[in-house]
């Protein structure tokens, strides 16, 4: 949340509160650094590849995702 205030408008176990004040760069870049760090934290690297769990989670709104440049600011190559 220091990183990307932004972050705070949303939850996984309540609605949100307030819309983010913040235009879509700012958005991507904030949601891309909260996967990467998601992912290192939580999954075994030695039998999950990055690429392909974001690959499958986000396969059905992929284009939304690449146009917003998200795959760009990852650790990871992700290729369709």
């Amino acid at each position: 949340m220091p990183d990307h205030p932004c972050l705070s408008a949303f939850s996984a176990i309540a609605p949100a509160e307030h819309d983010p004040v913040v235009d879509a760069s700012a958005l991507t870049a904030a949601v891309a650094q909260w996967v990467t760090e998601t992912i290192l934290a939580a999954v075994d690297l030695d039998t999950a590849a990055p690429d392909q769990l974001i690959r499958t989670l986000t396969h059905e709104r992929r284009h939304a995702f690449q146009s917003a440049g998200f795959y760009d600011r990852l650790p990871w190559t992700v290729t369709w």
